[in-house]
């Protein structure tokens, strides 16, 4: 099938996740998480579906096993989150220099954090190189958010020297840890060859896996997968199914399809 074709999309917006990880810190994470914007990578929307953003990357993560220096790193990590809230709410200097600390602690949801601020500048020069060595180190900790940036980094050369192996690479780990529209992305990969070759099968077991988490462009592609028997056993029956949940989720595209679909099987 060719690139041009509608089924499925190439990919999907992922804007709202980093600029909230940079503006709205602290927020409870949801299955989304926070990206940057990508055309599958950093800083290009790619497709109509933003995330909703959540600020995961900026939430604390440690137990009562975080390790002393790091414990450390997450109580300096909070107190700049408190003190970015009230420097977004009236104004005023942004705890740069706190934040720093934290992520030199080695304090994951610190590097993240900082790392997306470099990456809009906020706070500090704009600067997608050393986002990129931020985003690595959260990653080397399985941190899910900056697997998924640091694969968008990769799809895009933002920061990085521009590589499409590596972006499935990070893609599947922050899939495989979690992240919902990691999961979306790893699909997408598979069908279109990605930096690994093209397997409609994994395609479509990775969108049916998000689809089960009500990620609606998901949904729509696991139907449109089912109607034209693409990496699984063709199924208009199911295919309706799919479109309707997507449809019943907002989805446009899936919308139309439905109307199709019923139009031509009666």
């Amino acid at each position: 099938m060719k690139k041009t074709s509608v089924h499925p999309r190439a990919a999907s917006t992922r804007k709202a996740r980093q600029e909230n990880a940079a503006t709205m810190a602290g927020k409870k994470a949801t299955p989304d998480g926070i990206t940057l914007e990508g055309n599958g990578t950093a800083i290009k929307a790619l497709g109509r579906h933003a995330p909703k953003a959540n600020g995961a990357a900026m939430t604390a993560l440690a137990t009562e096993s975080t390790p002393p220096l790091q414990a450390t790193g997450q109580q300096q990590y909070e107190k700049a989150l408190k003190l970015a809230r009230h420097a977004d709410r009236v104004g005023g200097p942004l705890p740069v220099e706190l934040l720093h600390q934290a992520a030199a602690t080695g304090y994951a949801p610190a590097q993240y954090a900082l790392a997306t601020w470099h990456l809009f500048g906020k706070g500090v020069r704009k600067s997608y190189k050393k986002a990129a060595v931020l985003l690595k180190q959260a990653a080397r900790q399985d941190f899910a958010l900056a697997e998924f940036d640091l694969a968008v980094s990769y799809e895009l050369g933002k920061g990085l020297p521009k590589s499409e192996p590596k972006a499935r690479h990070f893609y599947l780990k922050a899939a495989t840890h979690g992240d919902l529209q990691a999961q979306v992305e790893t699909a997408r990969c598979y069908f279109w060859g990605v930096g690994t070759a093209k397997n409609l099968v994994k395609a479509y077991q990775w969108y049916k896996k998000a689809a089960g988490k009500g990620h609606t462009e998901a949904q729509y592609c696991v139907a449109l997968a089912y109607e034209h028997g693409d990496g699984v056993e063709q199924d208009i029956q199911k295919a309706l199914e799919w479109y309707k949940r997507a449809a019943s989720g907002g989805d446009f595209d899936a919308k139309r399809a439905l109307k199709r679909l019923q139009a031509r099987v009666g």
